[in-house]
């Protein structure tokens, strides 16, 4: 079974059996600076408080991602960072493009 939030996220696999509440998704678009163009095929990861990696996503033609996560995985109180990890031998490089405290 698929799910979508029309105008928001690519469809994702639901599960195999109807679902009792939808997804969320973390969704943005990587930007190079401030005045720059986007960036395509770039892995994007999303972080929960600093410790739980929610998922990664490859950025599309337009720099833009999707990373769905279950419903009820985004508390009230939590933080949410996503990043460009950089090639293993220097992981740092890439800086973080956002954050978020979830209201």
């Amino acid at each position: 079974m698929w799910g979508i939030v029309p105008g928001k996220t690519y469809p994702y696999l639901l599960s195999f059996s109807a679902p009792t509440e939808a997804a969320n998704a973390i969704t943005g678009v990587v930007h190079v600076g401030l005045t720059g163009g986007v960036l395509a095929g770039v892995e994007v990861v999303a972080v929960l408080n600093g410790t739980t990696v929610l998922g990664l996503a490859v950025t599309n033609a337009s720099g833009f991602y999707s990373i769905a996560v279950p419903a009820g995985t985004l508390t009230a109180g939590s933080t949410v960072v996503t990043y460009l990890p950089g090639p293993p031998s220097r992981p740092t490089r890439w800086p973080i493009i956002s954050s978020a405290a979830i209201p």
